[in-house]
């Protein structure tokens, strides 16, 4: 964890710091003079062992010392591989032999030449599988405490770094700060390595049991030791140590779980690790992590400089001593001066003179300038009043132009939920204009329909920041119901959160009724066009109504006959009221369509099969096409996708399309008329293909031909195709027409709906 660096520090404290820099220096020069030869001969190789994992800043401070150090050294020469253990989340016996044998496949064929551990269950861990992962691998440790060192007791290859974690030292800084303390609690987590703190706890912490009233909090659950925390008295001292687990066995990571324990405490907390520091703990006498890995990195240097493990001496802590925070320090009014005199204070502020001592200076000497700066500040505030009054001008002109436009603005402030809006837009909402205004006032003035959309909207705006526009229905107090645009934006503070939001309303229900009105005239336009379409055939229909009822005349004729006679041939009737029934369903069928073709329905959405689409309309025409002398090419692709929408429209846009390729070929002669109809599955859908053999079309004309009234009959109203194209474009579609070799040829894409679709597609 990165803390930030002391701003203020006593000549005390930079004799101490300039001591360890030379004595680390030293330790450099007298470790790294000697023989170069293993550096000269190959790369070397050192293996990070990090107890736990990524998350651990204790650990990510000491590897990232241990990187930097070595790189400094041996610059070009190092190959540094690294590996988390991860033994706080899975202490098991099973996890770490998997772990050793995966490390041991990992190293077989690049064994390092140092193995660096960073803490005891790290050296704990390599010592345990050293023969398989690393064996005879000289070891250097870090972070590692007297009493863990002498529980593990490591062979005398075995070198590194010891630290004190001395709770001692810390409970007399809480001591020199709290001199009426009474009351003394010490805390530890649940894992093995947390009541291994407990013990060493006990053992450090004996000699103060006598003068305060002690208590261990020892593996409980999290929310039981915060609630305890809650109710200590001002009088009390905390002693925090490690929590890797509580009592229900959840993880944590002690430098986060430090954090929640100093706020939740009622008494000021003492830690001896510098990771809690700037995490609402007061301080003490904290060891470095940093500091340990740079000089367990001097050491594992002494090795690859040659000297023999067994005879490089373990170091004690170089980086311990008292740091305190001068921001908790403040929180619970605990006096500085009594801190030790070697004291690190973070975080702290210099005095006035300290920092800036030339800008007082020049202060005292521009007191005398006093009654000249007073004059300008009289000025700038005349100044200011006059771009009061002129911006007071501009928001009446604002409101005034807003509201002729129809248009109101609102500001909603989200920490506090209180709104304001423009005087014309609370008449447009129909909001009364006495009372508070909320945003639940607004959201009760939208229609029921739309109030989750537009809440959504506005949610989004204030998570997202960007602008958006949305269209909804607002019900007035006299029932009267209006169309709103809004627009809105959020306004974010210096941390990215959502402030505020801003935007204005404006009344869109004119258009709204105009855009209605004129879908309305729209769709009346179409029936018109069907209707006249159906015209033109009414001689095809009335002969294809003509040939069946013809039929059922003469079938009856005859049955009546064969009934007549002495002995009747009743096989031959119920043939021939067969052959009446056939002729029925037939012209049946033709009055069917011409009756959906004749609605005036409002539109009908559902799944349209445009195979069965092309054979009725082929049926309509079937007349009119023989009339003509025109065959019809059909290619009906199998297993086409359904398309979604009305019937009719589809139908229509058909009809349409074939009536104009047949009246394009009335001047083809008749072996040559011949019209195209195809279907086909596309990545996206379908296509329906109608081409004929006509005169064509031009390049400038095809650009053309969906403008209404654009046409290139002599007798069109240049209507048809327009109407076409909407109604293909209002289903997700597109209805393009083009010229080729000799006629023109139409081509409608339609989306695909539903499994068939699916299948179709694959």
């Amino acid at each position: 964890m990165a803390l930030q660096p002391p701003l203020h520090t006593s000549p005390v404290v930079w004799r101490a710091r300039i001591a360890r820099i030379l004595l680390l220096v030293l330790s450099s020069v007298l470790g790294f003079t000697s023989d170069r030869s293993f550096a000269d001969e190959r790369i070397a190789r050192v293996l990070l062992l990090y107890p736990y994992n990524n998350t651990f800043p204790a650990g990510i401070a000491a590897g990232e010392a241990v990187r930097r150090r070595l790189s400094e050294k041996l610059p070009g020469q190092l190959d540094i591989f690294a590996d988390s253990l991860d033994l706080a989340r899975f202490p098991e016996e099973a996890h770490e032999e998997r772990t050793a044998r995966y490390l041991a496949e990992k190293y077989a064929d690049k064994q390092p030449d140092v193995v660096i551990a960073l803490g005891p269950e790290a050296l704990r861990f390599i010592l345990a599988h050293r023969e398989a992962i690393a064996p005879k691998v000289p070891i250097v440790f870090s972070a590692t405490s007297p009493a863990a060192l002498t529980a593990i007791n490591p062979p005398t290859d075995v070198t590194g770094v010891i630290s004190e974690f001395d709770l001692a030292k810390t409970m007399e800084l809480a001591e020199r700060l709290q001199p009426e303390a009474r009351h003394l609690v010490v805390i530890t987590g649940a894992s093995a390595f947390d009541r291994r703190w407990a013990e060493n706890a006990r053992r450090q912490l004996a000699p103060f049991e006598q003068r305060y009233q002690t208590t261990y909090l020892v593996g409980l659950d999290k929310n039981d030791l915060l609630d305890q925390l809650r109710r200590l008295s001002r009088d009390t001292i905390v002693l925090l140590t490690t929590v890797f687990t509580d009592g229900t066995g959840r993880l944590f990571v002690p430098a986060d779980i430090a954090e929640d324990i100093a706020q939740a405490a009622a008494a000021p907390v003492y830690a001896p690790y510098d990771t809690y520091l700037g995490r609402g703990i007061v301080g003490g006498y904290v060891a470095s992590f940093e500091a340990l890995g740079s000089a367990a990195a001097n050491l594992a240097l002494q090795i690859f400089a040659g000297a023999d493990p067994a005879s490089v001496v373990p170091q004690l802590d170089p980086g311990s001593g008292y740091s305190v925070d001068a921001r908790q320090l403040a929180r619970w009014q605990l006096a500085a001066k009594n801190l030790p005199a070697d004291t690190t204070v973070l975080f702290d502020r210099p005095t006035l003179w300290e920092e800036h001592g030339d800008l007082v200076t020049l202060a005292i000497a521009a007191f005398g300038l006093q009654s000249a700066v007073m004059l300008a500040l009289l000025a700038q505030v005349r100044r200011r009043r006059h771009a009061e009054a002129k911006l007071k001008q501009s928001q009446d002109r604002m409101t005034f132009a807003a509201a002729n436009a129809n248009i109101g603005f609102w500001h909603l402030d989200r920490p506090t939920n209180k709104l304001w809006l423009t005087e014309h837009c609370g008449t447009m909402l129909g909001l009364p204009p006495e009372g508070e205004l909320t945003h639940e006032t607004i959201v009760s003035a939208i229609h029921a329909e739309d109030r989750e959309t537009v809440v959504e909207s506005m949610r989004e705006a204030a998570h997202t920041g960007a602008l958006e526009l949305h269209e909804f229905r607002a019900v007035l107090p006299d029932g009267q119901t209006r169309w709103f645009l809004a627009r809105s934006h959020a306004d974010r503070d210096a941390e990215g959160k959502p402030i505020r939001l801003s935007g204005f309303f404006a009344d869109i229900t004119a258009r709204k009724s105009a855009e209605a009105e004129a879908e309305t005239k729209r769709r009346e336009l179409a029936h018109l066009m069907r209707v006249s379409v159906l015209g033109e055939l009414s001689g095809a229909i009335a002969h294809e109504l003509n040939q069946p009822l013809t039929a059922i005349l003469s079938n009856a004729q005859a049955a009546r006959r064969l009934l007549a006679q002495e002995v009747p041939q009743l096989d031959d009737v119920r043939e021939i009221l067969d052959d009446i029934v056939a002729a029925d369903t037939r012209a049946g069928e033709v009055i069917h369509r011409l009756r959906k073709l004749l609605k005036k329905d409002g539109n009908k959405v559902e799944p349209v099969d445009c195979n069965d689409l092309v054979q009725s309309t082929l049926g309509l025409l079937r007349s009119e096409l023989v009339g003509r002398k025109i065959t019809v090419d059909l290619k009906l692709a199998d297993a086409l996708p359904a398309t979604l929408g009305d019937p009719v429209q589809l139908q229509q846009v058909l009809l349409n399309l074939m009536m104009n390729a047949m009246e394009a070929m009335a001047t083809v002669r008749p072996p040559n008329r011949t019209i195209a109809i195809s279907t086909h599955a596309t990545t996206t859908g379908l296509e329906l293909v109608v081409a004929d053999h006509g005169r064509g079309i031009s390049a400038d004309d095809s650009k053309r031909v969906f403008e209404p009234f654009f046409t290139t009959k002599e007798q069109g109203l240049g209507l048809g195709l327009s109407i076409c194209s909407t109604i293909v474009t209002s289903h997700g579609g597109e209805l393009s027409l083009t010229g080729n070799a000799g006629g023109a040829t139409a081509t409608v894409r339609l989306p695909g709906h539903g499994a068939q679709f699916m299948a179709a597609a694959k």
